[in-house]
């Protein structure tokens, strides 16, 4: 029975990879969980301007992997993938 529900708790766990969404929520919560003392006195060590450069250039590359993303769908769509 143990063994069962290791199964499809780990057959669930590569299913929710492979879904964007979920993926990213996952790398998300890994990232705050493992969270090292060393970067956070490197963010505190940064001004307010500094990071707010930071979440810009952030930003704006999300934006264009978010553009690639589409075209790169609109391609596949019609290849008739």
């Amino acid at each position: 029975m143990k063994l069962r529900k290791l199964v499809g708790f780990l057959l669930n766990n590569m299913e929710n990879r492979l879904q964007p969404c979920k993926a990213d929520l996952s790398s998300a919560f890994n990232k705050w969980k493992f969270f090292t003392g060393e970067t956070k006195t490197e963010l505190k060590a940064t001004t307010r301007n500094e990071q707010q450069h930071l979440y810009v250039n952030n930003l704006n590359k999300l934006e264009n992997m978010q553009v690639k993303m589409e075209t790169t769908e609109e391609e596949l769509a019609h290849m008739g993938m």
